[in-house]
């Protein structure tokens, strides 16, 4: 998947294999640095919310397709967008040169 090039491509740039770091979140949650996308999706369900602003969903996507915008997002991130502003995909999409992938979402949006 995506996290596991993320991973490679991070061990690549700095030489080392991370898997024993931690981060900690703005709300106080350490995450292992190397996540797999199940524990990823558990992480932002129970954290990432309407009170959040969805901004930790936000930076996850951010992340991701600003190591390459042509990598095709888990269907549970880009349902999440369809369902609660869809808008921020379309120009996170534009940002990172994914042309293509922001009008199809936005010819799933006109269709909803």
């Amino acid at each position: 998947t995506y996290l596991a090039a993320l991973k490679t491509e991070q061990e690549y740039l700095t030489g080392k294999d991370r898997t024993d770091e931690r981060i900690e979140l703005d709300f106080g949650q350490q995450v292992p640095v190397s996540v797999d996308s199940a524990t990823l999706q558990n992480y932002l369900e129970h954290y990432d919310n309407a009170e959040s602003n969805y901004r930790y969903r936000l930076e996850v996507v951010e992340r991701i397709l600003s190591r390459n915008g042509d990598v095709n997002l888990q269907s549970w991130l880009t349902l999440h967008y369809l369902s609660h502003n869809p808008e921020v995909l379309i120009r996170l999409y534009l940002k990172y040169g994914a042309v293509e992938k922001a009008a199809t979402l936005f010819s799933q949006v006109i269709q909803l």
